[in-house]
Parts: structure tokens; sequence; C-alpha cells
């Protein structure tokens, strides 16, 4: 009994320790599992202070209590889902990668476990680099001398700009 408790309090500790939201739900949809993280970022965005037993459909706003209940049913019919989903903070849009699985006991399934993941950082990063090569690309082909990429390794034309497909006769479309 003393290293169950060991146990489940180690275990506690590693899920209420995560910068990630983790959170199941039983077959009823009912919270059995919230760590810190998930609460915190819940009352943020829903100013509703989550419990264990408390429905988890019923503390959603109601344009979004369908879109759960979807995902939720997948995991729960055994499916494991990823998604992305966008929800505001204040005035700030954050993106989600979102992991639902089901939890398997004697066969069957008895819920879902689920893990949240803030990559709004990431996302803007990497419109970042979206924007930055569509910049480069701009003047790379725009510029009025002749400019050629080479694989190093093969020395194969990887790319080049307009001044030198027309001054070389290259067809860029190969």
């Amino acid at each position: 009994d003393k290293i169950k408790n060991e146990y489940t309090s180690n275990l506690d500790s590693l899920i209420n320790n995560r910068r990630e939201s983790i959170w199941s739900i039983d077959r009823n949809y009912n919270y059995i599992i919230l760590n810190d993280y998930f609460k915190e970022k819940y009352y943020a965005v829903y100013n509703v202070e989550l419990k264990k037993g408390m429905n988890s459909l019923s503390s959603l706003p109601p344009e979004q209590m369908e879109f759960w209940k979807s995902k939720n049913d997948r995991a729960l019919s055994g499916e494991p889902i990823f998604f992305e989903h966008t929800s505001s903070i204040g005035n700030d849009l954050h993106v989600y990668e979102v992991y639902l699985n089901p939890i398997i006991t004697d066969q069957k399934v008895a819920g879902v476990t689920a893990i949240s993941i803030d990559i709004t950082e990431r996302k803007q990063i990497e419109e970042l680099l979206k924007a930055n090569e569509a910049r480069y690309q701009q003047m790379f082909q725009t510029n009025v001398a002749i400019k050629l990429i080479i694989d190093p390794d093969n020395g194969q034309v990887v790319d080049v700009n307009n001044a030198a497909s027309e001054f070389y006769g290259y067809d860029k479309q190969k």
C-alpha cells in the first residue's frame, strides 16, 4: 500500500509539473484526471474552474460541445486521434496540438486520455520562415545578375533566376 501511494504521488507530481495540458475523461465524458496547467489554461480561455468529476462537455460553451464530443467519441470508439485546435486567450490566438487516446481496460475502452501542447510560438516561427523564403525567392528571381544555385555534392543546377534562364535558355519547368 505504501508503494502504491508513493507511485500515485510520483505520477501526480509528474503530470502536474508538465507544461502541457493533460486530462482524462471516462465514458460519460467526466474528468478523471486534470493537471494544473490544463486547469489554468482552461480557466484563462473559458473562465471555468475545472474539478474532477465535472462533465467535460457541459463545461464548454455550447458552440464547442459538438466539436469536442465528436473528437472524444472517435477516441472512445478505440481510435487514437490527433488534431490542431485554435482558441483565444484574451486577445491572443493560440494553436494547440491535441492527442486523444483511448484508455483500454480489460480489452474495453474505459475513457480517453489527452495531451494538448501549445504550438503557437512554433507556428509563428514557421510563418516567419515562409515569409522570409518568399522574400528571398522574389529577390533571387528578380535580380538582374545571373544567379545559379548548384548542388555542391553532385554539381547539378538546383535553381536559376530569371536572368540566368533567359541568358542560358534554361527551361525552369524541368
